[in-house]
């Protein structure tokens, strides 16, 4: 069975390779996590879910609208 880490990681990777823009969110968002003092795995949990709607919707979570995200 994948641990957390790894399912993490996974859904990042394929993010960051399958959705223009997402490495460069995601960069944004670990330079966020850092700056603001907050741990790990508070960036591997919101990168995971993050991850996860640019991957369901295929594109950038900051070009959806707000109903998309709502849905």
């Amino acid at each position: 069975m994948e641990t957390k880490k790894k399912v993490s990681e996974n859904l990042v990777f394929r993010a960051c390779h399958g959705i223009e823009g997402f490495s460069n969110l995601y960069e944004q968002l670990e330079k966020h996590i850092s700056i603001t003092g907050k741990s790990r795995s508070t960036l591997n949990n919101y990168g995971r879910h993050v991850a996860q709607v640019a991957l369901h919707f295929t594109v950038v979570p900051t070009k959806l609208s707000v109903d998309q995200i709502q849905d």
